[in-house]
């Protein structure tokens, strides 16, 4: 289905504005993820990804949950896949609000978070995440979710 740019930017507009230091952190199996993790569900909408995978990831972002480790390697194989195909208007669409953020780095950050994401589900049958500050997420999540990206 084709987005309008308007509702691109409507999307990054009432997405992407919201500060990095109000991105909740999620823990999955464990392991912090990027901050910019929150905003998978943002990457989802900014991708032609398949109406189930964009509401894996709206869901994914917003409560803690157990879900199957193939459905979860699923979505973030579709996922990272297509915004490593488009990357160039995800930049675009990233650059009309990411403030003082460089839409690379968010860009980065997401398949970071999709790799660790799948590596962990490798080999397991479910997994286990922890957004915090939902109504079901145990505690505080300690760590502050800021990684250092690099090439290898």
């Amino acid at each position: 289905m084709a987005r309008s740019p308007s509702w691109l930017i409507r999307i990054v507009g009432t997405n992407i504005m919201r500060s990095r230091q109000s991105l909740k952190p999620i823990r999955f199996q464990g392991e912090l993820l990027p901050d910019w993790a929150q905003l998978l569900d943002l990457a989802a909408s900014l991708s032609s990804v398949p109406e189930a995978t964009r509401q894996w990831f709206s869901l994914f972002t917003s409560r803690t949950a157990v879900d199957d480790a193939r459905t979860i390697v699923g979505h973030c194989q579709v996922l990272r896949s297509e915004l490593s195909a488009r990357r160039d208007s995800v930049l675009a669409a990233l650059a009309l609000g990411s403030g003082d953020s460089a839409p690379a780095t968010i860009h980065a950050a997401w398949l970071y978070a999709l790799d660790m994401m799948i590596e962990n589900a490798s080999g397991t049958q479910t997994c286990t995440w922890q957004v915090q500050g939902t109504d079901d997420a145990p505690g505080t999540i300690d760590g502050d979710g800021d990684i250092s990206l690099r090439r290898v």
